[in-house]
C-alpha cells in the first residue's frame, strides 16, 4: 500500500505602476527637454514654447497605484494498493485552484515643478475631485477538482 500527495504552488505580490499610459497619445506628448525627476520632484515643461500639457514619461509611471495578486496551487492525494498478483487499485484526486485580484487606483498628489522658474505646474487635487477617482477592482479565479479510479 502506498499513500502520498503531490502539491504545488505559487503566489505573486507585486505594486502596481501605470504603463499602460506609456502608448498612444500620452508618449507622443512627451518632451525629451523634460527633467523627469529630481530632489523629490517630477519635472514639468521647461520652454516657454513648449506645448504646457506636454507629458513626463516617469510622472505618468508613478500617476497610479495598485497591486498585481496571483495565487495557483494543486494538489494530489493519492493511494494505491496491491492485492493478489499484479492485481492494484489506485485512486486520486486532483484539486486545482487558481485567483488572480487586481487594484488600480491613482496615486497620491505628485508635484511638477519648473526647475528653470523655480514654481510648481500644478495644483493638489479638492476633495470634490479626489471623490470622482476611480479605484478599479477585480477577482478573477477558478477551482477544478476530480476523482480518477481506473
Amino acid at each position: 500500500m502506498a499513500v502520498g500527495l503531490n502539491a504545488w504552488g505559487y503566489h505573486v505580490d507585486q505594486e502596481r505602476n501605470n504603463v499602460d499610459d506609456l502608448n498612444g497619445l500620452q508618449m507622443q506628448k512627451s518632451t525629451p527637454g523634460t527633467y523627469p525627476y529630481y530632489d523629490g520632484k517630477y519635472g514639468a515643461p521647461e520652454a516657454l514654447e513648449e506645448d504646457p500639457v506636454v507629458n513626463n514619461p516617469v510622472y505618468y509611471l508613478n500617476s497610479a497605484g495598485g497591486s498585481y495578486k496571483t495565487t495557483k496551487f494543486f494538489v494530489n492525494p493519492y493511494i494505491k494498493i496491491d492485492f493478489l498478483k499484479n492485481f492494484h487499485l489506485t485512486s486520486n484526486f486532483y484539486y486545482d485552484h487558481y485567483r488572480q485580484e487586481n487594484l488600480w487606483h491613482y496615486s497620491d498628489y505628485q508635484e511638477r515643478f519648473s526647475f528653470q522658474r523655480g514654481e510648481t505646474m500644478n495644483v493638489p487635487p479638492t476633495s470634490e475631485l479626489l471623490a470622482e477617482y476611480p479605484v478599479k477592482y477585480y477577482i478573477d479565479g477558478n477551482q477544478s477538482w476530480k476523482i480518477l479510479t481506473p
